[in-house]
């Protein structure tokens, strides 16, 4: 039968991506449009000295990895151009033009040439990618792409800046509180090199935010920093299921043997338990704040993995020390949005576990601020009972209680109550000290005291 004939309408249509039987068979001398379909696939930097960082001062090449998806087309005149606005970053060579071939893989080499300023400091730079052929490009002519520039540190990627279901932020404003020197970005670099651990955040399905899809390049990096030795906390439900089902190496270096795919049912946070022999032992948590909880992923570990969350006898975190003495920590919920119970079964200590289990040296006499209140609005004259949840490796030896945000010290208490009389958003910071180390945490717009009261009267008709 005439497929097109039989489907008015619908001419040209009907067998996209496959084979049309019929037309197959009947047409002789068919042509492809002329086209090209292009998949940005990584820039690869290659930098003076050949450590795999990018140094102040450096000059570094870049090599463009693409992918043309079109069959039937090939260009022999193809620009590729990048540009900048990055402040350190200085363009020596910013386009190249080059040959793309049907249907395949292919390198353009020293595509692009920059050069660091001699005044850099570590962060992610993002460049855009533009390409223009002497035919038509369907799709794939502009993208972005991101280098980390004196990468040291930490680096903490999430894929959505503040999205709900993502915990980049809430870390980063962890380690600048405790003066860990850490990389914040929402562009995933196209290499690790440097970093001393990593936190990368992707979402969940369904939530308000989206969900960050991961592009078999980033595995790939993220494959190279651990074969190096590194250290990655991964917040990703359907990093090991959907997108890297068909992985096993991938997997092996998380301490995977299996994972689940979670339904499309909401599982939230209901009991989540520490186990034993693990980072989380004694941890507890029963409420999260996560809206969406679909597609929770569980693992079954393998020798080298060690189960350190379990809910209804499913694991929902893991811990592992690899072969290349790479360590990672996979979680399958938000740790941001996870609600603390005390300060042992906290995101404070968990994080605190997580950068211990990682190498990073707190030193014995360590303290981490922290602190929660019974009430958190209401009108004049409300009394607030405020409770210390700090943790230290030494004994606190004093408390100072700023109630409203002006710096000024209020109450010497370890927990202590204020009363609010006037109306008003106020922030509350709590300072902490042992014989060796400080620390203050804040807690931005925590009280909010109402306008004041008043009454209507409803009268009967």
């Amino acid at each position: 039968d005439d497929i097109d004939a039989l489907n008015p309408g619908l001419e040209n249509n009907l067998g996209t991506g496959r084979i049309n039987a019929y037309r197959a068979l009947s047409e002789t001398n068919v042509t492809g449009p002329e086209e090209l379909r292009l998949e940005f696939i990584s820039a690869l930097p290659d930098d003076e000295n050949a450590n795999g960082i990018l140094e102040a001062e450096e000059s570094v090449w870049i090599d463009l990895k693409m992918w043309n998806r079109c069959p039937v087309s090939r260009s022999y005149n193809t620009n590729f151009k990048i540009s900048c606005d990055d402040p350190d970053i200085i363009i020596l060579q910013d386009e190249k033009s080059g040959y793309v071939p049907y249907d395949s893989y292919f390198t353009i080499y020293d595509a692009f040439k920059i050069e660091i300023s001699g005044d850099a400091q570590p962060h992610v730079a993002k460049f855009s990618l533009e390409i223009s052929s002497d035919i038509d490009i369907t799709f794939g002519d502009y993208t972005e792409f991101y280098l980390p520039i004196m990468a040291s540190g930490a680096l903490v990627y999430e894929g959505k800046e503040g999205g709900d279901t993502y915990s980049g932020q809430f870390i980063g404003e962890f380690l600048e509180n405790q003066d860990i020197p850490y990389v914040y970005t929402t562009g995933f670099p196209e290499t690790m090199t440097g970093y001393s651990m990593a936190f990368l955040s992707f979402g969940n399905w369904g939530s308000d935010s989206g969900y960050t899809w991961i592009r078999d390049q980033q595995v790939e990096v993220m494959t190279d920093y651990l074969e190096g030795g590194g250290k990655i906390y991964a917040e990703a439900p359907d990093l090991f299921s959907k997108f890297q089902v068909k992985n096993p190496y991938f997997h092996e270096l998380f301490g995977l043997n299996y994972v689940w795919d979670g339904s499309a049912s909401q599982y939230p946070v209901s009991g989540l338990n520490g186990t034993s022999n693990s980072l989380t032992t004694g941890m507890y948590f029963n409420e999260s704040d996560q809206q969406q909880n679909i597609s929770i992923a569980s693992f079954e570990t393998n020798i080298a993995g060690i189960p350190s969350f379990i809910q209804e006898s499913d694991t929902l975190g893991l811990q592992c020390t690899g072969a290349f003495q790479q360590r990672t920590f996979v979680f399958s919920y938000s740790l941001a949005e996870l609600v603390d119970r005390n300060p042992a079964s906290s995101r404070f200590n968990l994080l605190y576990r997580i950068l211990d289990f990682f190498g990073y040296n707190f030193g014995n006499g360590y303290v981490i601020a922290n602190f929660v209140a019974d009430t958190l609005q209401g009108d004049p004259g409300l009394i607030v009972n405020f409770t210390d949840w700090s943790l230290s490796g030494m004994p606190i030896t004093q408390w100072q209680w700023d109630f409203n945000g002006d710096g000024v010290t209020y109450s010497w208490e370890q927990h202590p109550s204020w009363q609010y009389n006037i109306s008003g958003l106020y922030d509350v910071s709590l300072t902490v000290a042992t014989e060796s180390d400080t620390n203050t945490f804040t807690r931005e717009d925590y009280i909010l005291i109402n306008q004041g009261t008043g009454t209507i009267e409803i009268m009967e008709d």
